[in-house]
């Protein structure tokens, strides 16, 4: 498949997934970026049931934003995190995110690391580590 292909695949995709689920809003991993985005998000009513973000330093400036202009989390919009970092159970309401196993990568990482090191040739292998959900107050029905 040659890149314009790809290219035009993958915009197909997005357009799809707008459809769906809605606005993808792209931007830096920060606190104030999150902010940005629920003012966004709250400019263009109505509001999403969720918000999934790419991080959870971006979903605790959503949830912040959402909080200073009066909207209920989870009530009025539920939202997710990604990443597991520790200041996420600390927001209120405590944060649902997807945890990285950040040992288990290491882990991965080194030991791949370690048969190249020692000679292995082989072609480069794939290692899927799963992550996992922490589902907390920010994204439960009725919990707000």
């Amino acid at each position: 498949m040659d890149q314009d292909t790809v290219i035009n695949l993958t915009a197909q995709a997005m357009n799809l997934a707008f459809k769906v689920a809605g606005p993808v809003l792209l931007g830096s991993y920060t606190i104030e970026f999150g902010r940005k985005a629920a003012r966004e998000l709250l400019s263009s009513r109505p509001l999403p049931d969720a918000v999934l973000c790419g991080s959870d330093i971006i979903a605790l400036g959503v949830v912040r934003e959402l909080h200073h202009c009066g909207v209920g989390v989870p009530d009025a919009v539920k939202v997710t995190g990604f990443d597991g970092i520790l200041f996420s159970e600390l927001c209120e309401p405590p944060l649902t995110t997807v945890r990285q196993p950040v040992q288990t990568i290491a882990a991965e990482s080194v030991r791949l690391l370690q048969l190249r090191m020692d000679g292995d040739d082989a072609a480069v292998r794939r290692s899927e580590i799963a992550p996992s959900l922490l589902v907390r107050r920010s994204s439960l029905a009725g919990a707000g």
